[in-house]
């Protein structure tokens, strides 16, 4: 990707969100509680102010949500 952009400077990183109120983890942990999984929108903000520089960290960076 570097080469087909060769004048960005991409940042990688890896997003941890544990538990997500979604319908996939209720179908496979049907006895979660949730209120103690995180919403998809908190999820989802920490998305978009990592891609809009809002939020910023060290490339190769593990960024904990929750």
């Amino acid at each position: 990707m570097r080469h087909a952009l060769p004048s960005s400077d991409p940042q990688w990183g890896q997003l941890c969100a544990g538990g997500v109120n979604t319908k996939k983890h209720h179908d496979i942990f049907p006895d979660a509680d949730p209120c103690s999984l995180l919403q998809p929108e908190q999820v989802a903000r920490v998305i978009v102010d990592l891609a809009t520089s809002q939020r910023r960290v060290s490339s190769g960076t593990v960024v904990d949500i929750g």
